[in-house]
Formats: structure tokens, sequence, C-alpha cells
């Protein structure tokens, strides 16, 4: 099965610590490369010991850049995906409260000022479903959807076997 664009989108968002994470490191190592250049005009280094240096370091920016993207690219260049066919073992839902969402009540304050001194938190629930011994976080429509012991697709893409969607089986 091929990608789509939703998946394309997904997994060009992946590929982003592998273009920072070599950006950083060049940053920092500027702290070296900048220092070196002045004594290599002072006559410390020749230019030679600091052009080396330099290519190093960005060989380095490079290989780190394909070492984690690398099969990220796989998967955008060949556009497959990988449907597995599993059963869903378990179903779990989980209440979770909007961090900084309320406040303390405070009795006369809260009282006087409601809005401002006695809120509740935001409740939202975020559903799960276990598949293979392994919790995945689904949307509450596809939660509501399925039951347990029913079997749903499991789509990943090929190279790095990134978990895409998780699809009811028609």
């Amino acid at each position: 099965m091929r990608l789509n664009q939703n998946d394309i989108k997904e997994i060009k968002e992946m590929k982003k610590p592998g273009l920072v994470l070599p950006f950083l490191l060049f940053l920092l190592s500027c702290f070296f490369i900048i220092p070196a250049l002045f004594d290599t005009i002072a006559g410390h280094f020749t230019w030679l010991e600091y052009l080396g240096i330099v290519s190093l370091i960005i060989s380095l920016c490079f290989l780190l850049n394909w070492g984690i993207n690398r099969k990220y690219n796989n998967d955008l260049k060949y556009g497959i995906k990988i449907i597995e066919t599993e059963v869903i073992q378990q179903k779990l839902e989980k209440k979770s409260y909007e961090a900084g969402g309320g406040s303390m009540h405070i009795p006369i304050l809260g009282w006087i000022f409601p809005k401002l001194f006695s809120q509740t938190p935001k409740l939202t629930v975020i559903c799960y479903l276990v598949i293979k011994n392994t919790r995945f976080e689904v949307a509450e429509s596809l939660y509501d959807s399925v039951e347990e012991q029913e079997i749903v697709n499991l789509y990943y893409t090929k190279f790095s076997k990134t978990l895409l969607e998780i699809k009811k089986k028609a």
C-alpha cells in the first residue's frame, strides 16, 4: 500500500530532529572553530590543520543527519506502508485533567468571584487500545467503534517501522 499525504507529512515531522541536532552541533563547534581561526591567523596552526578541523566537523554533521534520517528518507523514497492485522486485547480509558486548569477554592473569594477563585480543571479522557501487549493511544471515535477481541489493521512504514495509524478492519 502507498503512503498518503498525511503519512508523508508525519514522516517529515519525524525528520526534524535529524536536521536540528547537526545544526546545534555545528553551532557548538563554532566556539572551537572561531578561536582556532584567530590562532591560525596568529600562526599557531597552519591553514591546512584549520581546514582539516572544519571539514571534520562539517562531515560529522552530515553523517549525523544521514544516520538519524536514513530510514525516514527510505520511507519517503519508496512510499510503502505495511499492514498488520491484530486482535485488540483490551480497551483502557484514563481520565486526565488539564495542567493548571483549576485553582484552589478560596471560600469567601470563591463566593464573591466564582470565575476567578473557584474554577474546576478541564477533564479529558485518553483512550488506549492494548494490542500485542502494547498500549496505543487512539482517537475517541476509533475507541468507541471497536470492541475487545475485534480485529484491527495497523499501518507501519516499511523501513523505520513507525506506526502511522490504526483502523478498524472492514
